[in-house]
């Protein structure tokens, strides 16, 4: 204080405090070195604060304590979860930016990941091509004879660099020499994704990552395409003679 005593440091005299919260980035400079070191336009990231003190994964963020002290603010909390993501920062680093407990940015990290899968994946994440009319993707196929296909579906594996050891043995197959995440995809013939599943421990196979595709499961139950025509060969027994 200015009379000489001294008091505890709290996330209001933080560094990151003073740059992003107490002083709004309302130019244009600001916002784009904001979007630099966050990867996140910075009114993006004010609604995204505004959605997470709306859901329940968030709630023990938003009131005080068992003893009454304030909770850690929200806004720095996120801040130090897309700079983990974003730039692989630790959360050591992480407090020492925000004067948080580097304990305290994990468990939110936690809580982030539950609500990416639950929400933000869904929100952000295209769904899979239920209402596109799949005609134009069958006719380049069939130029090469595929009749009635209108993609290719096979298990892509992304690598993790960081899996737990708790995680490893499950994550590590025999398609990469580390730790990785198993997704299946269905692609166009140019590329275009159609659907994909989540993420699957890498020592899953195709046979059972399959059963997780929703675009595959209503293409074999009907459910999706039911409607689109197309020819289909059949084998001439005559010429096979």
């Amino acid at each position: 204080h200015k009379d000489g005593t001294l008091r505890k440091l709290t996330f209001k005299d933080s560094t990151w405090y003073n740059l992003y919260i107490n002083s709004p980035q309302d130019s244009n400079r600001k916002k784009k070195i904001f979007r630099r070191r966050f990867r996140l336009p910075y009114d993006e990231f004010l609604k995204m604060v505004d959605d997470l003190k709306q859901h329940e994964f968030f709630e023990r963020w938003m009131k005080k304590d068992c003893i009454g002290n304030d909770p850690s603010d929200i806004r720095l909390l996120l801040l130090g979860t897309l700079r983990y993501l974003g730039r692989a920062l630790t959360f050591d680093d992480i407090e020492e930016y925000s004067f948080i407990s580097a304990e305290v940015h994990r468990n939110f990290f936690q809580s982030f990941l539950e609500y990416g899968n639950a929400v933000l994946y869904k929100k952000y994440v295209v769904d899979p091509a239920t209402k596109e009319d799949v005609s134009m993707f069958e006719r380049v196929f069939a130029l090469a004879g595929f009749n009635g296909c209108i993609g290719s579906t096979d298990g892509t594996h992304v690598g993790m660099l960081q899996c737990p050891s708790w995680a490893s043995i499950s994550h590590t197959g025999y398609k990469l020499a580390i730790p990785s995440r198993n997704y299946n995809a269905t692609v166009t013939h140019s590329h275009q994704i159609l659907g994909t599943t989540c993420g699957h421990p890498g020592t899953w196979n195709d046979k059972t990552l399959i059963m997780y595709d929703e675009l595959i499961r209503g293409v074999k139950e009907g459910g999706l395409y039911s409607k689109n025509e197309f020819k289909l060969f059949e084998l001439d027994q005559d010429k096979m003679k």
